[in-house]
C-alpha cells in the first residue's frame, strides 16, 4: 500500500507542487459517466473512454458505451474520415477532450493550433451518427482545452489554456448557446487583456450546476490563498469567493485545483490540498470546507492542529467547534501522535456524527474514526492493519476505505452508525483511491496487480466487482478524485 501511495503522491507533487513549473495537459485519460433521470432505464447508460498508449489524439481515442451499468461495453465507431488529416494531426493538436451529457448527446473537441480552429464532432443519437462542427477562434486563443462541460443540449462552456511556464498559465473561458456551433469569449472576472482569471497556477477545474450556477478553481503554487470563482448568471459575470486560510496554514500552497461538490441547493463541500516543502520534509494536508448557504460562505471543519496534538473541528449542524486530543491515540506498532504534521486529513461524515482522521506514520499511514459526541474513537488498526484512504458516503454515515498488508489489498465499508463492516474481496496486491457516486450505491477504486493498474467498480447492491479500464503510469499521473464522474 505505502509504495503505491507514495508513488501517487510523488507524481502529484511533480505535476502541481510548490516551486515546480511544468507543462500540464489537464486531460483525463479515463472517465465514467453514469446517467440517471426520470426516463426508463436511463440510469443504466454509462460512457467511458481512453487513449491508446496514452497518446491523446483523435486516432487513439476509444469511446465505449454500456447499457447495463457497466457489465458489458460496446465500442463506438468515430467518423475520423469526415475530417482532413491536418484537422486532428498531433503536430497541431495537444489534446482531445470528450464530454457526454446523457445517453444521446456527446461532444469530442480539440483546438488546432495551425489554423486556430476549435473542432467538434457531435452526436445526438448515442454515437450512431456524428456531425462535424468547427469555429474559428481569435488568434490569441490558439491553445489547448483544459475542461469542457454542457448542461443542456445547447448550453456549454470550454476552458482553454496556454502552455504553462514558471507556474503560470493564461486561461480563457468560452461559452456556446447553440450546442457547439459558435463560441463566445467570456469575461470571467475583470476586463484585462486575458480572461481575468489569475495567471498563476497551471491546474484548473470547472463545474456548472445548471445553466446559471458555475465554479472555477485554480491551483496556487505560491501561496495558501484558495483561488475560487463563481458565476450566478450563466458565466456572464464572475466574482472571487472568499475561502479563509485555516490557522497554521499561512506558509502552505494549494496543491491542485478544486471546485465544490453540492448535495443540494444549500449544502456542499470543498476539499483543498495544502502543501509545503522545506529542507527537512514535505507536508500535505487535506482540509474540507463546508457551506450551508449555497456557496456564499465557506468554513473549514478543521480549524487548526496545535502543538499539544489537538485538532479543532467545526460540527456543521451545530455550528460549534470542538477540540479532540490525539496525544494518546495509539494506532499501530505502538506509535503515538508526536507532532501536528502527523495528521494528514480530517473529514466529517454525512450526518456530522463521526470524524475520519488519517495519519502519516514513520513507515506507513493509518486512520481512526472519532465519535463527535463523546470523543471516543475506533482504531482501524485493531481490525484492519494499515487502513487508509477513507471517503465518506455522500448521503449516509458510511466510510469506504482501503486496507491491507504488503502484497494483499482490500476494499471495505464501515457503517459507523451501526458498527458494521463489509469486506469486498478483490484480487489486488494494493488498493488505493476510492470514489463514491452521488447516489451512494456504487464505489470505484484503483487496484495494483504485478505493477499493472486497473480502474474498477463495485455495485454495493449486489457486491459485484468489475474492471472498467486498464491504467498505466501515464494514466496515474493525470488521475484524481474528479476523474470518475457519476451523476
Amino acid at each position: 500500500m505505502k509504495r503505491f501511495l507514495a508513488y501517487l503522491l510523488i507524481l502529484a507533487l511533480f505535476l502541481t507542487g510548490c516551486g515546480i513549473g511544468v507543462k500540464q495537459s489537464n486531460t483525463i485519460s479515463q472517465n465514467i459517466i453514469s446517467n440517471s433521470s426520470s426516463k426508463t432505464n436511463e440510469s443504466d447508460i454509462m460512457w467511458k473512454w481512453s487513449f491508446k498508449d496514452n497518446h491523446k489524439t483523435l486516432e487513439n481515442l476509444q469511446i465505449f458505451k454500456s447499457t447495463d451499468r457497466g457489465n458489458s461495453w460496446t465500442e463506438i465507431n468515430l467518423p475520423i474520415n469526415i475530417l482532413p488529416k491536418d484537422a486532428y494531426s498531433d503536430v497541431y493538436v495537444e489534446n482531445v477532450v470528450p464530454y457526454f451529457l446523457d445517453s444521446n448527446d456527446g461532444w469530442i473537441s480539440w483546438i488546432n493550433n495551425s489554423d486556430t480552429t476549435l473542432y467538434v464532432i457531435k452526436t445526438t443519437d448515442g454515437g450512431k451518427t456524428w456531425n462535424k462542427l468547427s469555429y474559428k477562434l481569435p488568434q490569441q486563443l490558439s491553445q489547448s482545452i483544459s475542461k469542457i462541460q454542457f448542461v443542456t443540449q445547447s448550453t456549454g462552456w470550454l476552458l482553454a489554456v496556454s502552455d504553462a511556464a514558471a507556474e503560470q498559465q493564461i486561461k480563457y473561458l468560452l461559452k456556446t448557446n447553440d450546442g457547439g456551433k459558435t463560441w463566445q469569449k467570456v469575461n470571467v472576472t475583470s476586463s484585462d487583456s486575458y480572461s481575468g482569471l489569475p495567471i498563476v497556477g497551471t491546474s484548473i477545474d470547472m463545474k456548472f450546476y445548471g445553466t446559471d450556477n458555475g465554479w472555477i478553481g485554480v491551483s496556487n503554487p505560491v501561496s495558501a490563498d484558495v483561488i475560487l470563482y463563481r458565476t450566478v448568471d450563466g458565466g456572464n459575470t464572475w466574482s472571487k469567493v472568499s475561502v479563509p486560510t485555516p490557522q497554521g496554514y499561512e506558509k502552505y500552497c494549494i496543491l491542485s485545483a478544486t471546485v465544490p461538490v453540492f448535495k443540494d441547493d444549500k449544502n456542499g463541500t470543498l476539499d483543498v490540498d495544502f502543501y509545503m516543502a522545506n529542507n527537512v520534509k514535505s507536508e500535505n494536508h487535506t482540509v474540507t470546507y463546508v457551506t450551508n448557504d449555497g456557496g456564499n460562505t465557506w468554513s473549514a471543519n478543521v480549524y487548526a492542529y496545535d502543538e499539544n496534538k489537538h485538532i479543532f473541528v467545526k460540527l456543521n449542524t451545530k455550528s460549534e467547534i470542538k477540540k479532540f486530543d490525539l496525544t494518546n491515540y495509539v494506532i499501530m506498532k505502538d506509535y503515538k501522535i508526536t507532532s501536528v504534521a502527523d495528521v494528514k486529513s480530517v473529514s466529517l461524515s454525512y450526518g456530522n456524527k463521526f470524524i475520519y482522521v488519517n495519519f502519516n506514520l514513520p513507515e506507513d499511514t493509518d486512520s481512526i474514526i472519532i465519535n463527535a459526541n463523546d470523543g471516543k474513537f475506533i482504531k482501524f488498526g485493531d481490525r484492519y492493519g494499515g487502513a487508509t484512504n477513507g471517503v465518506w458516503s455522500p448521503n449516509h454515515d458510511e466510510l469506504a476505505f482501503t486496507s491491507g498488508t504488503i502484497g494483499k489489498g482490500g476494499v471495505y465499508l464501515y457503517d459507523a452508525e451501526n458498527n458494521v463492516y463489509k469486506n469486498f474481496h478483490v484480487p489486488y496486491i494494493n488498493v488505493a483511491k476510492i470514489f463514491w457516486n452521488n447516489d451512494g450505491d456504487r464505489i470505484a477504486f484503483i487496484g495494483e496487480k504485478n505493477s499493472d493498474f486497473e480502474l474498477c467498480t463495485i455495485d454495493l447492491k449486489d457486491g459485484k466487482y468489475s474492471v472498467v479500464n486498464k491504467l498505466n503510469s501515464e494514466d496515474i499521473k493525470s488521475f484524481s478524485e474528479k476523474s470518475v464522474i457519476w451523476k
